[in-house]
């Protein structure tokens, strides 16, 4: 399965979604189901915004467990797997 990452990108710069949102220019919205992975769609412009904003590549932004688990430690990969939880 593959994840959003967009949370953990963020908090490991310090940002919170609405700073996020202010520095992509996406709508918070949007940005909302990015962040807590709540979407079965991805829009590559939204994306792609949202990637030059925390400075990394759009690839980044999509993971899944294995990749997580090497870029953000267990601590991500509970974060991520806590927010599957919330939605169910």
């Amino acid at each position: 399965m593959l994840y959003l990452t967009v949370k953990l990108y963020a908090e490991k710069q310090g940002l919170n979604r609405n700073q996020l949102q202010l520095k992509s220019g996406v709508t918070l919205p949007l940005l909302t189901r990015y962040w807590n992975n709540q979407t079965t769609e991805v829009k590559l412009d939204a994306l792609e915004r949202i990637a030059k904003a925390l400075g990394v590549t759009p690839g980044k932004l999509i993971a899944n467990e294995a990749e997580i688990m090497q870029e953000f430690k267990t601590e991500g990969w509970q974060k991520i797997h806590s927010q599957d939880k919330e939605v169910a």
